[in-house]
């Protein structure tokens, strides 16, 4: 009898848990749904800004032949030491500045997207996520959005910018 209380628990939560997250809906993006390459960045540059998870969002977006670049700005680390002695009515003054400057950045790569899946939150009605994975099928990037249309839009423009005739 306790056996089969555990098996009936370990089913009781694995169907609690299929009800959680996010359900994958049937779509195919259409590249067709571009004329221009700079309408198809400018949805793709729109979608990453807007996105509203926390953390998720960078601070620039830039879109080229082959890659798609996302910065998280410029961080610069700094110390300074500094000394100054009176001398008459004025100062003389010694210091010294280190500074390190980098870009963190992420780079999505054209020819590496491979699947472009669209997502929608289980019991939310305007909460949708586009992930695109590489070719290995690993997850390269997600993208959040409150409109199904916003979705298809970003799925397209992705779509549109990595077909090899553009």
């Amino acid at each position: 009898m306790p056996r089969m209380l555990k098996r009936m628990g370990i089913a009781l939560l694995a169907s609690l848990l299929v009800g959680c997250g996010s359900q994958k809906l049937s779509y195919t993006p259409v590249e067709s749904r571009f004329v221009d390459r700079a309408h198809a960045v400018e949805v793709i540059e729109q979608a990453f800004f807007e996105d509203y998870s926390k953390g998720a969002r960078p601070q620039s977006v830039l879109v080229t032949d082959k890659v798609i670049i996302l910065s998280d700005g410029v961080i610069s680390q700094g110390s300074s030491v500094g000394s100054a002695v009176a001398v008459g009515a004025g100062a003389f003054a010694v210091g010294n500045t280190t500074v390190v400057t980098r870009d963190a950045g992420r780079r999505i790569y054209l020819n590496s997207i491979g699947d472009i899946s669209l997502y929608q939150k289980r019991g939310r009605d305007n909460r949708f996520v586009v992930i695109i994975r590489a070719l290995d099928g690993s997850q390269m990037v997600s993208v959040r959005t409150r409109s199904l249309d916003r979705a298809k839009q970003f799925s397209d423009a992705i779509a549109f910018i990595k077909a090899p005739s553009r």
